[in-house]
């Protein structure tokens, strides 16, 4: 069949469908009913979005000419009268706004307050029953898409700030109609790992894309997780039912990352807030035994003739307090500096130093042994100034 056609470029074939669609009668001024999502302003002025409806999305554009045509929100169910259209360059089908007509609160809309409602007066959303977030967790659970800026964003930020968790990643669709199952899913994949933490996330999208995040099954799994929760869906000013389910809610992925994982300096500034407690607390003490003894030695320059026999007694006694909370400091700023010791030689870049290394599977989990491993498996070791990719061509078992 194809020996009998000559080849025809893409900008020739959309030519066809333009011209077969833009001079179509039935679609010069085709009204249709839908929710307005996804709604956006160009820099040059024209309005862009999408006309949905429970099955279906059409691209909608509203040129900047139209001035006098009342811009409908998200969310807001409409009627348009407009001329369907291709745009040449990516072969879209779009709809050229001619009219609007609002007709109220859409589909989606409704249902979102609905179901937001409802969970609401469960007590779902309630402050009471949110869980603190582990400053320093040891090991963090990661469900989002396993590919995009996402997942890239939130290793990198982890790795930069505070390397020495552990991440344990449970990959799932986060778009499409059944992402609500594959999220729920993969929630209770990683609760098997024990996570202190975890990080639910996806990259912005209309409201259509993040749909799946209003489902209520998946708030509902959301809830019932054992572990802390935050939640980074969409961009700053995107909100779904999961956000308020969530123990806390972070603006991005980013944002996320950073809220689990504490930087050097804040570890250090930690440790020094905690010594300067330490020394505060010791020189309250001495202040206070020193104003009890100033107080007892002028009841009894008042009270004992021989004063100086008992002045000599209090300032031996004195002496010997002072001498004890000397030693006490002391005692306390060594174990302090030994602390401070231990938390540098615990660094991994110390470690490196000494020629060990680590290696991570292709998911990014630490490898601690060689059932871990087969033959053929890619694997990454890091060492102080990088990593290392290999793949596995033989396994030695240490006791053959």
């Amino acid at each position: 069949m194809m020996q009998n056609k000559l080849p025809i470029s893409v900008s020739e074939f959309i030519s066809k469908i333009q011209f077969i669609i833009e001079y179509n009668p039935e679609f010069e001024n085709i009204i249709i009913k839908g929710e307005v999502s996804n709604l956006r302003i160009s820099n040059s002025g024209h309005k862009y979005f999408n006309l949905i409806d429970e099955f279906s999305s059409i691209k909608c554009v509203l040129f900047r000419g139209n001035k006098d045509i009342d811009m409908p929100e998200d969310n807001l169910e409409v009627i348009i009268a407009g001329q369907v259209s291709i745009y040449k360059q990516r072969g879209d089908l779009q709809i050229i706004i001619k009219s609007v007509k609002k007709l109220g609160q859409g589909f989606f809309g409704e249902e979102y307050e609905k179901l937001f409602i409802k969970l609401e007066s469960e007590g779902l959303f309630s402050d009471d029953r949110k869980r603190a977030i582990p400053k320093i967790p040891q090991r963090i659970g990661i469900v989002t898409s396993p590919s995009g800026s996402v997942i890239h964003d939130i290793i990198t930020t982890l790795e930069r700030r505070y390397n020495l968790a552990e991440l344990i990643i449970s990959p799932c669709n986060v778009q499409g109609y059944d992402a609500h199952l594959s999220v729920s899913n993969a929630l209770d994949n990683i609760i098997q790992y024990s996570p202190e933490v975890i990080i639910l996330a996806r990259g912005g999208g209309s409201t259509e894309d993040l749909s799946p995040f209003n489902n209520e099954s998946l708030v509902r799994s959301i809830y019932a997780c054992k572990i802390p929760v935050i939640s980074a869906i969409g961009h700053e000013t995107d909100y779904t039912i999961s956000d308020y389910v969530s123990d806390l809610r972070a603006p991005t992925p980013t944002a996320a990352a950073e809220l689990v994982s504490i930087s050097q300096q804040e570890l250090f500034d930690d440790l020094l807030s905690t010594i300067n407690k330490s020394l505060s607390m010791i020189n309250n003490k001495k202040e206070k035994y020193n104003n009890e003894l100033n107080i007892t030695f002028d009841r009894f320059t008042d009270l004992i003739p021989n004063i100086d026999d008992k002045k000599l007694e209090l300032i031996a006694n004195s002496e010997k307090i002072f001498n004890n909370i000397k030693q006490i400091t002391e005692i306390n700023a060594l174990k302090l500096e030994n602390i401070n010791n231990q938390l540098i030689q615990m660094s991994p870049n110390k470690i490196f130093e000494r020629g060990f290394a680590t290696l991570q599977d292709k998911t990014g989990k630490q490898i601690t042994s060689i059932s871990n491993i087969k033959i053929g498996e890619k694997i990454t070791t890091k060492i102080i100034d990088g990593k290392i990719g290999s793949i596995i061509e033989n396994i030695n078992n240490k006791e053959k």
